[in-house]
């Protein structure tokens, strides 16, 4: 059975069968209502960023849209940077490699997720290497986005959380 948790306190497990929920987490069993994530998501073009949009918007989600590293760059560098942030491989000014970096001059942690149109375990492995959270490949299935989705947040939560 699936449906929105309304109140704090019910227990997710009956309407999130994998207790997670973009806005609530679970403490006991019970629901608990947990800070927004935030998404930047880093584009020139192209249509695989707006399915990226759709489906974020599915998971609640509202990203917020950057076309290069110096727009990108203005977000990050805010007081309370975005949680995750989706980034094309190039971009006008920069590429993914770029975008790491002023990640990691954020004041506040940010999970990086490289997009690509095309699988390449090459460009997969310096990703990971690089730091990046994870790299997907476009299109990509409803389910596997929102795995990496789920992960990402309880990742960089946890991480901010400590800091």
């Amino acid at each position: 059975m699936r449906g929105k948790v309304t109140e704090e306190g019910k227990d997710l497990r009956v309407c999130f069968p994998t207790g997670w929920h973009p806005h609530y987490r679970t403490e006991g069993g019970a629901a608990v209502k947990r800070k927004p994530i935030s998404a930047l998501l880093v584009s020139a073009q192209g249509e695989h960023s707006q399915n990226l949009e759709r489906a974020l918007n599915n998971q609640s989600i509202q990203p917020l849209r950057a076309a290069s590293c110096e727009e990108a760059r203005g977000f990050l560098q805010r007081a309370k940077p975005p949680h995750l942030l989706f980034t094309d491989i190039t971009l006008p000014d920069g590429t993914w490699a770029d975008l790491l970096s002023l990640a990691r001059e954020a004041p506040k942690a940010v999970d990086v997720i490289v997009v690509s149109r095309v699988d390449d375990m090459g460009l997969y492995l310096e990703t990971m290497q690089q730091g990046a959270f994870d790299f997907i490949s476009a299109p990509f299935p409803a389910a596997d986005l929102a795995h990496v989705v789920q992960c990402a947040s309880t990742d960089v939560s946890r991480r901010r959380q400590a800091a």
